[in-house]
């Protein structure tokens, strides 16, 4: 479910931005990647805090589902390619 909410906030971001970037819950490997890449991003102290801007429980209930989403790639047999160094399962 989380992978699902992921996919979903990505390309509706990606639509209002006017990109072409539209992910799937069955990704390709090369666009899990982009995925891990993505949430690994995501989960550093800046983008969860929004700059200080974002409550400490929202950006706790954020980290929970980006990590559940990463467990949801990891469980589609996908394996992160590279350094990755916010994510800690």
């Amino acid at each position: 479910m989380s992978l699902l909410k992921f996919v979903t906030d990505h390309n509706t971001m990606d639509q209002i931005f006017g990109g072409k970037d539209q992910w799937t819950v069955t990704p390709t490997p090369e666009m899990a990647q982009q995925m891990f890449s993505r949430l690994d991003s995501n989960m550093s102290p800046e983008a969860l805090f929004a700059d200080g801007e974002r409550p400490r429980a929202q950006a706790n209930r954020l980290a929970k589902e980006y990590r559940a989403a990463w467990a949801d790639l990891l469980a589609l047999g996908h394996k992160p390619q590279g350094q990755f160094y916010n994510m800690v399962m």
